[in-house]
């Protein structure tokens, strides 16, 4: 693999990424918007050699990663290269390992390593609609009572090219943020990125975002974001829901879906838990119908005899 040439990434890369998901799924890193929102944009970088792509960015811990998207060309060498030159390859798809037999990748001493807190959670939009059966029995209970007891709730499809809704989405997402109980590194990084996606003057359309929101008396309590890739799968972007309204966020979750089931779309990939106890309890409540495994590559360890 000659010398890779990185460069930004740029709002025409979601082309490029795009085209990759709709080969082999919408993988978290390897999405336009995601990467937005966890990164300052412009420290996200690309490379690219032959059908491989690079995606440099940071890790939820603040370290800088490598993400690795396979395609025909064998993945391992590039890999093995990489780490020779000191980068670290973290939240490489399964379809990047897959496609290759685990043989290639131990004769060139490479170590893989599941990363389970990684894994995307993907829902299926009928059953987040409906939220039918004994198993959603509590979160349905919680949607209904919601919508009881907030009177007229109103769900719609916001238009964030519009300065007024940005600023009630922000509003909404800070609000959340200050009561949130997740680590605040975390909740911080987040709400930066969400007010740069939003407030970075790029169109929806380039971004191919949906953004729905819910109101009570004219006051925006839940709202989130999805991205579209040109397949029956959205990514989950952003969903976030005031904790002073209980069963708002089922109400969205299921709103949301059913809108989207309109739109055409089946599925819905909610990322990762992060490792985080509560996350991971909250997204595998909504029974997922599969995952998106993901790994860590390293330099396996020489033994001599």
């Amino acid at each position: 693999m000659s010398q890779l040439e990185w460069r930004p990434l740029l709002v025409s890369d979601k082309q490029l990424l795009d085209r990759w998901a709709r080969r082999f799924g919408s993988f978290a890193e390897a999405t336009f918007v995601t990467l937005s929102l966890w990164n300052p944009i412009a420290r996200c970088r690309i490379a690219s050699c032959g059908d491989l792509v690079f995606i440099e960015h940071g890790g939820v811990e603040g370290t800088r990663v490598v993400t690795p998207l396979g395609g025909a060309t064998p993945a391992a060498v590039s890999a093995r290269v990489l780490l020779d030159a000191g980068y670290s390859l973290r939240y490489v798809p399964e379809p990047t390992i897959g496609y290759e037999s685990r043989e290639q990748w131990r004769s060139l001493a490479l170590n893989l390593r599941e990363e389970p807190e990684e894994f995307d959670y993907i829902l299926d939009l009928t059953e987040l609609a409906t939220l039918q059966g004994n198993r959603f029995r509590g979160k349905r209970k919680r949607r209904n009572s919601f919508e009881r007891l907030a009177g007229r709730p109103t769900f719609q499809q916001l238009d964030p090219s519009r300065p007024r809704v940005v600023s009630e989405v922000l509003g909404c997402a800070r609000t959340w943020a200050a009561a949130a109980p997740t680590s605040a590194s975390v909740t911080s990084t987040e709400i930066e990125g969400l007010e740069q996606l939003l407030g970075g003057g790029y169109s929806p359309h380039e971004l191919g975002i949906l953004t729905f929101g819910i109101y009570i008396d004219d006051g925006l309590v839940a709202f989130c974001v999805v991205e579209t890739h040109g397949t029956p799968t959205v990514s989950g972007v952003c969903f976030k829901a005031l904790r002073s309204w209980s069963g708002a966020a089922e109400y969205l979750r299921s709103a949301s879906a059913v809108a989207l089931l309109k739109l055409g779309y089946n599925r819905i990939n909610i990322q990762q838990d992060l490792g985080i106890e509560g996350l991971r309890v909250m997204k595998q409540s909504y029974r997922p119908c599969s995952m998106h495994r993901k790994w860590a590559i390293d330099l396996a360890e020489m033994t001599t005899c």
